[in-house]
């Protein structure tokens, strides 16, 4: 997971998390029995919080749309909101506690991402 983070940058994991909640998608669905195994199993809380550590510093490493040091703050409880927001909601697809295809799960994320960070995208 971590290799393709180096395609996107963290401007555009806010601007535009779509294409990369799709190649999310396209990695889970390349061994989608593993990972419904990993996220049964005593080790996913470790996972996660790893896979969420990386996710955050690569989101806040963008400093271009930061104007003040209120809005950095602002802008690193958004951002540990919505990552652990995302776990959870793929740790829960996993083990079907929704009836969604994970597509439809990502283009609600999407929508819900690009909402929470507008005022961070549009200056």
């Amino acid at each position: 997971m971590v290799e393709f983070l180096n395609g996107f940058k963290g401007v555009d994991l806010i601007q535009n998390p779509m294409p990369f909640l799709i190649k999310i998608a396209h990695f889970c669905d390349q061994d989608i029995e593993f990972y419904l195994m990993l996220i049964s199993t005593r080790a996913v809380p470790t996972f996660l919080t790893k896979l969420k550590g990386v996710l955050i510093e690569k989101i806040i490493s963008n400093k271009e749309t930061l104007q003040s040091n209120e809005e950095r703050e602002v802008l690193i409880y958004r951002v540990h909101f919505f990552v652990g927001g995302l776990m959870s909601l793929y740790q829960d697809w996993f083990t079907g506690k929704f009836e969604c295809t994970l597509e439809e799960l990502n283009a609600s994320v999407s929508r819900m991402m690009i909402q929470g960070f507008q005022s961070y995208t549009f200056k």
